[in-house]
């Protein structure tokens, strides 16, 4: 926790100096298969995205394409050179609710970035705990999200990656029937495209007609949402997200 926060208050520090040469736009925290994924989706449209491995070390390094995962072994000056500061998503989604509230927390008080999410909020053991909203937190996805169902689930390739397109047309029976899917946990919402904006889905964004929405999909579900067999749904390719070891960003 000490080397993260250290390293996470050098970017700023390297932004204040003009140091930086790298604008990096979406920050993940937890190196997981769908974390994993969520970058692979995010860098094919253009992000610039860096993952960052609290369990990482240097005795597993691998290269996950050309997008920089960063352990919690790596020195502040190489955290400082991926321009972290500069972020406009932070997105907390490691295995620790605990520990995902207070990085996001972390963040949000040192870059204030346009969007600061993590699952949904813990369970509380005291009255007087600040909600996610309050502090500014949101919560990703949806209002319950299984991480380790759908990180197994991705592991085991029983999911597919659907984009579905909200029509004015019965719109709000379009929208019903996705949000009844993602309350029973068959529908993962990961991206909203409105207006060519990409940006991480939130569990409490209004939808709006013409959203494009990339939702995860059990493939034991496909036959009960009717809304993916019509024409307004499209089947994307799954990138291949799956690494047995974890990351580490490659340095010369």
């Amino acid at each position: 926790m000490t080397v993260l926060i250290q390293g996470l208050t050098a970017g700023w520090i390297a932004r204040c100096l003009g140091l930086q040469t790298t604008q990096v736009r979406t920050v993940i925290v937890g190196n997981t298969p769908l974390s994993q994924l969520l970058a692979r989706l995010l860098q094919q449209q253009g992000e610039t995205v860096v993952l960052i491995d609290l369990n990482a070390s240097d005795a597993n390094a691998v290269q996950l394409d050309d997008i920089p995962v960063i352990s919690k072994y790596l020195d502040l000056e190489e955290l400082e050179a991926e321009g972290i500061a500069s972020l406009s998503t932070f997105l907390a989604l490691t295995n620790n609710p605990e520990l995902n509230g207070i990085l996001a927390q972390r963040a949000l008080e040192l870059f204030r970035p346009d969007r600061v999410a993590t699952l949904s909020q813990p369970p509380l053991n005291r009255g007087d705990h600040p909600s996610f909203a309050a502090t500014g937190i949101n919560v990703a996805f949806a209002a319950q999200v299984s991480l380790n169902r759908w990180n197994q689930a991705l592991t085991q390739n029983d999911v597919e990656l659907i984009e579905v397109v909200l029509q004015a047309d019965g719109f709000a029976a379009q929208q019903a029937e996705l949000q009844d899917c993602i309350a029973a946990g068959d529908l993962l919402p990961l991206l909203l495209n409105r207006a060519d904006q990409l940006q991480i889905m939130l569990a409490n964004e209004p939808w709006q007609t013409g959203d494009r929405i990339t939702f995860l999909l059990d493939k034991a579900s496909v036959s009960k949402i009717p809304t993916l067999s019509q024409s307004h749904s499209t089947l994307l390719p799954l990138p291949d997200q799956a690494l047995s070891e974890p990351v580490l960003l490659q340095t010369t």
